[in-house]
């Protein structure tokens, strides 16, 4: 299990999270809001695996059922678009 804190704070204001959901429904493996309302998204080399997120009061909790190098390569797409739509650098919140 592959897992990351992002500075993605739980208080950010409505309208920053709206954005941050058009991201999430634009990356590779999109499923929905299927585990107990937290965004959800396969694997696209195991589709019995997967990623999901959840707010935290330490920042975004994203963990991911999959090969680290997938993982990896995944958050970092996540991390770009995110800062983009979001407008600060996404990073992680331990650095």
């Amino acid at each position: 299990m592959e897992s990351i804190t992002l500075n993605i704070r739980y208080d950010m204001p409505t309208d920053m999270w709206d954005k941050l959901s058009q991201v999430y429904e634009s990356l590779p493996g999109w499923r929905g809001y299927i585990l107990d309302g937290c965004p959800v998204w396969a694997s696209l080399t195991e589709p019995e695996r997967s990623i999901s997120a959840s707010v935290e009061p330490s920042g975004l909790l994203i963990d991911g059922d999959m090969p680290e190098k997938e993982f990896d390569a995944w958050i970092s797409t996540f991390m770009q678009e995110a800062s983009k739509a979001l407008g600060f650098q996404v990073k992680d919140a331990e650095q």
